[in-house]
């Protein structure tokens, strides 16, 4: 099996295309489309965020925002 590194690259995604998934729950790897993604990340033509918390030691605000727009695919 080919690890990542040898795959070829792709300048242009369409919602078709497929990324693996690793499934935790039965421990192996899957593969979703990447409209699959958007729908699970609650996109329906529009666009969405997610928030990811940061471990910055004193800093006082320890999150950052991610705005998305996959409207596209």
């Amino acid at each position: 099996m080919a690890t990542i590194n040898q795959l070829s690259s792709v300048d242009t995604l369409q919602g078709g295309d497929q990324i693996p998934i690793y499934d935790q729950s039965n421990g192996d790897a899957r593969k979703a489309s990447l409209t699959a993604l958007a729908a699970f990340l609650g996109t329906s033509g529009g666009g969405g965020g997610l928030t990811f918390p940061l471990d910055l030691g004193s800093v006082a605000d320890t999150s950052i925002s991610v705005t998305y727009d996959l409207g596209g695919l």
